[in-house]
């Protein structure tokens, strides 16, 4: 593959990933405004264990699809059979860990804990939607992605503004739409996939077994991830969940980008036996973010009260910990897809389930004196940590310097130029 079709795709990927926290960027001081710092709180109390098991129960399933399409070793009866199967069997055990727990993570909102058990039936579709997707990503059809996202971002918007307007939107209400948008989203994914004849059919359980290893990771790096703000009400209330809920929605915005790409490369690479493309991303993740998260933490304070008003201004410090995360949560984002192209998901699952071991004690520690500023430490702290032993595995299984995942080249600084002095020509065209 071209390195021109390779920027071309990794940038469309990016573009892609961006929409889904542009939207809540566009929606949140919406939201944030109607339902105050104690409701907008009580919304993500409401989603976070949901979005938390509807990442973390899909059990590697689109890791496995996208390197196995990709390399051309299943068809789409195969997809299609994981995809439903998976879906059906994780999903039916993740919304009965949600049935179960849900009065504990809810107990001071009672009135909130039947809406949130039944937003936990959806994840049976949420997560054979989400395999699925690995399959629409292993055969590089990005647009195809880009436009279930459009669709979910719009569904969500035009209905929450509808709520509001109506002087009718709830914290559960807002729950509701946002998943409810994401599956309508979804259905994009259902038609259209052409996979071709297999060159090898590989077992099924050979796919299982990439997606078992992947999905060991995957619950590890989810805890970094989501369980901050799945334990933070019972910890430190709603009214510190709102606001680190809007420190996080402005923090997310560079690492989305990165979120989109990671998959892209991890195709690319797979596809190309080439795991010198994730270390080139890293390093161009690098050169990218830095000055973005330091601009971003430079100027939280003034973003905060225009979007989201003075009522929100305890979250500054919150967002500015997560800005200073962000360089190294998209550095290892990268790293990892690497690691899952070299065919070795298990390294990947080792640093995860590291940090997570490290996260839990922390979030617990930290949260119940510092609240969302706890939160936003300990985040920081271990995309850190796993950006530093992904780097270090991967380095070493790519035969590759340690400095040649993580410092920018002078040809990387002159690629980047390149690229958008070529973009500047054609927009002035």
């Amino acid at each position: 593959m071209s390195t021109q079709s390779t920027r071309t795709l990794t940038l469309r990927s990016g573009l892609g990933g961006l929409l889904l926290p542009l939207s809540s960027l566009a929606t949140g001081p919406i939201i944030a405004r109607s339902l105050g710092p104690e409701g907008r709180g009580l919304m993500a109390a409401v989603l976070a264990p949901v979005s938390l098991a509807n990442l973390m129960f899909t059990f590697g399933l689109p890791e496995a699809l996208n390197y196995h399409v990709a390399r051309r070793l299943i068809g789409l009866r195969e997809v299609r059979g994981v995809s439903l199967v998976g879906g059906f069997v994780a999903g039916s055990l993740a919304a009965l860990i949600i049935w179960l727990t849900t009065p504990v993570l809810l107990r001071d909102y009672p009135h909130a804990v039947l809406s949130a058990r039944l937003i936990g039936l959806t994840l049976p579709v949420t997560i054979a939607f989400a395999a699925f997707r690995g399959a629409w990503q292993g055969m590089r059809c990005i647009d195809r992605i880009n436009g279930e996202r459009i669709l979910g971002v719009l569904a969500r918007l035009v209905t929450l503004v509808v709520f509001v307007a109506l002087g009718v939107l709830t914290p559960v209400r807002a729950a509701w739409i946002t998943v409810i948008a994401g599956i309508v989203g979804s259905l994009v994914l259902l038609q259209g996939l052409r996979l071709g004849t297999p060159r090898t059919v590989v077992p099924l359980r050979r796919v299982g077994s990439f997606a078992v290893a992947a999905g060991l990771g995957t619950i590890g790096g989810l805890v970094v991830l989501r369980l901050d703000q799945t334990v933070m009400v019972p910890l430190a209330g709603a009214r510190e969940l709102g606001y680190y809920a809007v420190a996080v929605s402005l923090a997310e915005l560079p690492i989305a980008f990165i979120a989109g790409v990671r998959d892209t490369i991890a195709t690319i690479a797979a596809d190309s036996d080439e795991p010198a493309v994730a270390a080139r991303s890293a390093r161009m993740t690098t050169l990218l973010l830095l000055p973005l998260c330091l601009a971003g933490a430079l100027v939280a304070p003034w973003i905060l009260r225009i979007l989201f008003g003075a009522a929100f201004e305890p979250a500054t410090t919150m967002t500015r910990v997560l800005f200073l995360g962000c360089t190294a949560n998209g550095v290892a984002a990268m790293l990892g897809a690497g690691l899952m192209a070299l065919g070795r998901p298990v390294l990947r699952s080792i640093c995860q389930a590291v940090c997570a071991v490290v996260t839990v004690p922390l979030l617990f520690l930290l949260v119940p004196p510092l609240g969302g500023l706890g939160a936003a430490i300990t985040t920081t702290s271990t995309y850190c940590l796993l950006a530093a032993l992904l780097g270090v595995l991967f380095a070493r299984g790519a035969e590759l310097r340690l400095r040649d995942c993580f410092v920018p080249a002078r040809a990387d600084v002159e690629s980047l130029r390149s690229w958008a002095v070529s973009r500047r020509g054609r927009l002035g065209q």
